[in-house]
């Protein structure tokens, strides 16, 4: 009974000191994600930008073709168009120019956010950091919370487990948001209690349900968590196609998510 009582006791400060742990990475989360937001807002005028200079070429260009296409329709049109050519030369000019200055700063641009991809990616990874914890076993963890999801034993491991899930759901979603790629299947990171949605036309077998736990613990039934991981994988092979990195086994949710991690933090060395 002392045994018991012990293990009880320890298992507790254990989880003491995650708790606080938890505590402190989120607080660090809050900070990073509100100068992450400021960075995002930046690049959003940057976009809006480049979509106003886009339009006004695509309006120029058109012009052009337009002019053009009246020069080919009669010949007295042609010449009085090959006059205005000739008279005109500098806003050809002027809308060659802004041709070239748009694609160079459409590229500078695009550059930049790749960058700022990369810098995301690399805080993110620094947040949550994915590591090998039991290298015998080949285990790997996120924030030391071990993720065996398919042979779930005990209360204690699928807790530990519905944890890992929730922070594996904060990162997809983060990483769909800042990476512009919406997730086929939808993500509701809540700590513990995470959600995955599924469209109901893609919905089966497990009609007529949309919302599937992420979570194995507290009554859940078995075929709804399985299929919940099940899109989560999705998912995840879904942002690593998205960088040209084929998946090998699905199952490996913490590796891949690493792996994808550091192809985005590399794109723009790629570029």
């Amino acid at each position: 009974m002392e045994a018991s009582i012990d293990r009880l006791q320890r298992s507790t400060d254990e989880l003491r000191v995650h708790i606080e742990k938890s505590t402190q990475l989120f607080r660090r989360y809050r900070r990073l994600k509100s100068r992450i937001e400021q960075s995002k807002r930046h690049i959003k005028d940057k976009e809006l930008w480049l979509l106003d200079r886009k339009r006004r070429l695509e309006e120029a260009t058109h012009l052009v073709e337009v002019k053009r296409e009246q020069c080919g329709q009669k010949s007295d049109d042609q010449r009085g168009m090959n006059d205005w050519v000739a008279l005109k030369p500098l806003k050809i000019g002027e809308v060659e120019v802004l041709v070239a200055q748009s694609r160079i700063i459409y590229q500078g641009s695009q550059n930049q956010l790749d960058r700022r991809r990369a810098e995301l990616a690399t805080t993110i990874a620094t947040i949550f950091p994915i590591e090998m914890i039991d290298a015998e076993n080949m285990e790997w963890g996120i924030c030391n919370l071990p993720c065996n999801y398919r042979n779930i034993r005990a209360r204690q491991q699928g807790i530990q487990v519905a944890a890992a899930f929730g922070l594996i759901a904060q990162v997809l979603a983060l990483l769909s948001k800042y990476l512009n790629i919406p997730l086929q299947y939808p993500v509701q990171p809540r700590s513990s209690q995470s959600i995955i949605y599924s469209p109901p036309a893609l919905v089966t077998s497990m009609a007529p349900y949309r919302r599937f736990p992420l979570f194995p613990t507290r009554g859940v039934d078995k075929p709804r968590y399985e299929y919940a991981t099940q899109l989560l994988e999705t998912d995840l092979e879904q942002l690593l196609l998205a960088y040209g990195i084929q998946v090998a086994d699905r199952q490996r949710i913490l590796p891949n998510l690493k792996q994808l991690l550091i192809a985005i933090a590399a794109w723009p060395s790629r570029a």
